[in-house]
């Protein structure tokens, strides 16, 4: 059986548990604004007025995540599979770093809103370009 190729963090773009290629229409490494914040897919950055926002990459994850879909609950397993694709990790780790995401986020922390029974879900504006 052949191994399918692998694919750098340069070359595509994990996003709900697909990933999109360089070639792909959809590889348009999206760049996210809401409040003081820009959140870039390509970089893997968060600025906030244009400083830089330390942020792990699990957390940076979930964000990309909430920010691609405004309004959208996302439930702790589709964001365990997601965020930890080939790992089995406790749904203790999603809280963890939901903790962390608010913490970078300070005042518009309160724009992810966790909706008893059905998840995290971004309720803040958000520009994609």
């Amino acid at each position: 059986m052949l191994d399918a190729p692998r694919i750098g963090r340069d070359d595509a773009h994990s996003y709900s548990g697909s990933v999109f290629t360089r070639g792909s229409v959809q590889a348009d490494w999206p760049v996210y604004e809401f409040g003081p914040f820009v959140a870039s897919s390509r970089t893997r950055s968060l600025l906030k007025d244009g400083s830089p926002v330390p942020l792990g990459g699990r957390a940076f994850k979930i964000l990309l995540m909430l920010l691609g879909s405004p309004g959208t609950a996302f439930s702790k397993e589709q964001i365990l599979q997601n965020v930890w694709p080939s790992v089995i990790v406790g749904e203790g780790n999603v809280k963890v770093q939901i903790s962390y995401l608010r913490k970078a986020l300070g005042d518009l922390s309160e724009d992810i809103v966790c909706v008893s029974g059905d998840g995290y879900v971004f309720t803040g504006d958000v520009v994609v370009q």
